[in-house]
């Protein structure tokens, strides 16, 4: 009986896609573009697979400049982590934020990774995975024209978290990685800086599981982050955390820029958004100043 019955999963494994099946298990009510496989190619930009899971590729969607392969010159990178709670993601998200920067000079990298819905990934696989990317195109970094000494890591809420860690938690390094996953800058709107809150166990506790004090980067402070530039609206439940955070980084030694929006909800750095322009502005300058981005 028992082996009849694997036999039966195993069929109907082969019958459905993974994010088919992880949804019904993990998230019976997400909605389909919530858990969709993320595209083989975007629009704008070239693919590269930078880890595989089972059978299953991981990618990264690159940008480039306009005007092509810039010669001997290398360009700093962004590679871009976007949020959805560990649970969700599309990649297509942060497409604006990411043809922005490239126009502007920068090499600019969304990440796909693991998620709960889609993969019944948590946290903690999900920073093994981005770190495992951050390690892929610092290791790769001639070959996409990158100055490897340039690569600023960004991200949004719990992409902030994921893009937090590539600088942090060493131990949670694939054992194959032999590249440095540690960005050079930070770029971080309203990010999840402690995963033991009551506001992120609400929202993703299926997520998180146990892990949240081993993944928290406001409980693990110490000197030696990367320079790091924050974006956070006054009226997100994030907001004194945040700055309290940005403090204690100060505190530490190293450099925080905390730069308030008034009234300014939880994921405001989005197209339509009357705070768009002004953090695009913000981040802009902020690259600018430190030889990220060529003067406008």
């Amino acid at each position: 009986m028992k082996l009849r019955l694997a036999s039966l999963l195993l069929a109907l494994a082969a019958l459905f896609p993974l994010s088919a099946r992880a949804a019904a298990t993990y998230c019976p009510n997400a909605k389909p573009d919530q858990v969709e496989p993320a595209p083989a190619t975007l629009p704008g930009a070239d693919s590269y697979v930078y880890k595989t899971v089972g059978d299953r590729p991981f990618r990264l969607y690159v940008r480039q400049p306009p005007g092509g392969s810039p010669g001997s010159a290398k360009r700093a990178a962004m590679v871009f982590f976007t949020g959805g709670g560990w649970m969700f993601l599309n990649v297509k998200f942060p497409t604006p934020q990411a043809e922005y920067f490239a126009r502007r000079g920068a090499v600019t990298i969304v990440v796909d990774y693991r998620v709960f819905c889609r993969d019944g990934a948590n946290i903690v696989d999900q920073v093994r995975d981005v770190k495992a990317a951050m390690g892929w195109v610092r290791a790769h970094a001639k070959e996409l024209h990158v100055d490897p000494a340039r690569i600023a890591a960004v991200g949004g809420s719990s992409g902030g978290q994921l893009a937090l860690s590539t600088a942090m938690f060493r131990g949670l390094d694939d054992l194959t990685d032999r590249v440095s996953s540690r960005p050079n800058l930070l770029v971080l709107y309203f990010p999840c800086v402690d995963e033991t809150t009551p506001v992120e166990l609400k929202y993703s506790a299926k997520a998180i599981q146990s892990y949240g004090k081993e993944v928290s980067p406001a409980l693990h402070v110490a000197a030696g982050l990367p320079p790091m530039f924050i974006a956070q609206g006054t009226a997100d439940e994030l907001y004194g955390e945040n700055k309290d955070y940005c403090a204690k980084v100060i505190a530490a030694g190293d450099s925080c820029t905390f730069v308030e929006y008034k009234d300014a909800p939880h994921g405001f750095f989005r197209e339509g958004q009357p705070w768009y322009q002004d953090a695009l502005h913000e981040t802009d300058q902020y690259l600018t100043q430190h030889g990220y981005l060529p003067p406008a």
